[in-house]
């Protein structure tokens, strides 16, 4: 179902740009302003969604790192609670080296 809105969208939006392009006179910088706001509009967007990501990872490696430690100081699950220490640090350093070049 969402396949078939989004190809209706799509579809809707190429025939609107058409009309819009072909009603313009030459050298008409509409089109123009309005593409470089459609592209500000979902590189702002994108942006916001990899903040969000970004924030989600460090509180997933958070609660890992502190559920590792618990599981190994109790010894609950040594074995288990040394893997999620390793997973945390793992996943902390690759987030933050990643993040860091964003």
């Amino acid at each position: 179902m969402e396949a078939r809105k989004t190809i209706f969208l799509a579809i809707f939006l190429i025939t609107f740009f058409a009309a819009i392009v072909r009603g313009q006179p030459t050298g008409s910088d509409f089109l123009d302003t309005i593409i470089s706001e459609v592209e500000t509009v979902i590189v702002n967007g994108l942006k916001r969604m990899l903040v969000a990501i970004i924030k989600i990872a460090r509180i997933a490696y958070l609660l890992m790192g502190i559920a590792g430690v618990l599981m190994w100081a109790s010894g609950y699950a040594v074995g288990r609670g040394k893997q999620l220490i390793v997973g945390a640090i793992v996943i902390a350093v690759l987030l933050e080296a990643l993040s860091g070049s964003i």
